[in-house]
This record gives C-alpha cells, sequence and structure tokens, in this order.
C-alpha cells in the first residue's frame, strides 16, 4: 500500500500552520498542533523528502503553495499599532497563506488559498476592506 504523506490530515494541519506563520519552531508548532515534537520532526523531514518543504527553513515549495491563485494588494494607514492589528488579522484568517510587505503604491501582498466556491474570497476581502488600517486593497486573479 502507498502512503500519501503530503495528504494526510497532520501534514496538512501542519502545513496550514507554517503558511500562517513560516517562522515558528518546532516547539510553538508542537504545541499549536498538540503534536509531540518529536513527531513534528518526523513530519518535517517528510514534507522535505515529499517536496511540500525545501532547504532547512520552512519554505513552502510552489507545490505546497499550488492552490494560491488570487492575492490581494493593501494600502494601509501609516500607524504601527494599526498595522499590529493588521498582521494579526491575517495570521487569523485560514485561506491567507502568506502576506508580504511590499514598496510603491500598496504596502501589502496577501496571497490567498484559491477558494472553491467565490463567495470564501469575498468573505476574505471584507474582512480585510474592514479592518481599521485599511485604505485601499485591490484584488488579482493569478490565471495559470
Amino acid at each position: 500500500m502507498t502512503r500519501k504523506r503530503n495528504g494526510s490530515a497532520k501534514n496538512q494541519r501542519l502545513l496550514e500552520c507554517l503558511r500562517k506563520d513560516p517562522c515558528q519552531t518546532q516547539a510553538q508548532l508542537s504545541s499549536a498542533l498538540d503534536l509531540a515534537r518529536e513527531t513534528i520532526r518526523q513530519q518535517l523531514e517528510a514534507l522535505r523528502a515529499d517536496g511540500a518543504l525545501q532547504g532547512r527553513g520552512y519554505v513552502l515549495t510552489d507545490r505546497a503553495r499550488r492552490t494560491a491563485t488570487k492575492c490581494i494588494l493593501v494600502s494601509v494607514h501609516n500607524n504601527a499599532i494599526k498595522e499590529a492589528t493588521f498582521e494579526e488579522l491575517l495570521r487569523s484568517i485560514p485561506m491567507v497563506i502568506c502576506h508580504y510587505l511590499v514598496t510603491g503604491q500598496f504596502d501589502y501582498l496577501v496571497l490567498i488559498n484559491d477558494a472553491d466556491q467565490q463567495s470564501e474570497f469575498r468573505s476574505v476581502i471584507g474582512q480585510i476592506r474592514a479592518h481599521e488600517a485599511v485604505q485601499n486593497a485591490v484584488t488579482l486573479v493569478i490565471v495559470p
């Protein structure tokens, strides 16, 4: 019987945690997922061997992010407290894969997990636009 490592529920939960915050330590991941550190270490090794992670850190490969086809460009008010709460909001939304600070007309590039339903994507956009720090948000769909 062939075992598909990347498809297990545990590995999917681990990948979801890494999408939210790739800087977490194994101890933090262990606590967040309520799993032993050794189990986390083994899962990380399996995900690297399977090609979902690369390098010594937790860099998600394109294969692990292949559903990321939508993004939102966001401008925020220049206020450190509001920006911090905005980043907390981004980390709390399960469909947000990652976000980057960028230069130019916008302040953030937010990658969204491709929603099966347009309503899910609209919900994420609504949550982001409703935050007090947001001045403007523009959506983009990346067509492969």
